[in-house]
C-alpha cells in the first residue's frame, strides 16, 4: 500500500514494486486519469495493481484504503507513506490553514494507515514504533516525539529564514546555531557507530 502513489516518488515505488511480485494499491486525491494509467502500466507489465481514491489525512478514508488493499491482496505487507503536503513559504507566510492540512497528511496519516488496520498487516510491514522507542526509550511516547521532531525542524527552518532576512548580527548568530547543531549531530552519529554496544 502506497500513499500518494499516481505519480512523481510514489508511482515510481509501485511500479518498483510490482515489478518484483507484490500487488499494489495506487492512491490517489484528485487524479483518477493519472493513477488509472499508472494501473495500466503496471498490468501491461504483469504486475498487479489497482486505483483507489482516498485523502488519508482523514482516518475513515484511510481506513477504507487499508481495508481494501488488503481485501484485494489477502493483506498488507509493506506501507509506504509517500503522501505529503506542502507550501513553499516561511513559518511568517503560513496560513493556520495549510498548516492543519500538512500536519494531517505528513503526520496524523502515517499514523491513520497503522491504526486502520492493524490485524490486516502481515510480516514485518509496521516499524514505527521502533523508531519511536530509540528515541523515547518507551514505545509509548511515539506522539510526543513526532510532535517533538516537528518542533525542532520548524524552528531550524525559521532559524535558516532569519539568518536569510535578519540583520548582520542575527543571522551571524542564527548560521552559527545551525552549525553547531550539525557538528552535534555529527559527533553523536560518530559515537553511536564507534559504540561497540
Amino acid at each position: 500500500m502506497i500513499t500518494g502513489s499516481s505519480r512523481g516518488i510514489g508511482a515510481a515505488i509501485a511500479v518498483r514494486l510490482a515489478t518484483v511480485g507484490y500487488g499494489v494499491s495506487v492512491n490517489y486525491l484528485t487524479n483518477r486519469e493519472r493513477a488509472e494509467a499508472l494501473v495500466r502500466k503496471i498490468e501491461v507489465a504483469g504486475g498487479r495493481a489497482f486505483a483507489f481514491q482516498a485523502d488519508v489525512a482523514l482516518f475513515k478514508e484511510a481506513e477504507a484504503l487499508v481495508e481494501e488493499t488488503a481485501k484485494r491482496f489477502g493483506g498488507i505487507q509493506i506501507v509506504v507513506n509517500n503522501a505529503g503536503f506542502s507550501q513553499h513559504c516561511t513559518v511568517q507566510e503560513l496560513t493556520i490553514k495549510d498548516w492543519d492540512r500538512s500536519l494531517a497528511v505528513n503526520l496524523s496519516a502515517a499514523l491513520y494507515t497503522v491504526e486502520g488496520g492493524s490485524s490486516l498487516y502481515k510480516g514485518g510491514a509496521l516499524g514505527t514504533n521502533r523508531q519511536y522507542l530509540f528515541a523515547s526509550g518507551d514505545d509509548r511516547f511515539g506522539s510526543r516525539c513526532a510532535l517533538r521532531g516537528g518542533e525542532i525542524w520548524s524552528d531550524r527552518s525559521d532559524e535558516v529564514t532569519r539568518a536569510r532576512t535578519g540583520s548582520e548580527n542575527h543571522s551571524k548568530r542564527s548560521l552559527t546555531r545551525l552549525y553547531q547543531y550539525r557538528n552535534e549531530r555529527r559527533g553523536s552519529s560518530k559515537a553511536r557507530r564507534e559504540d561497540p554496544r
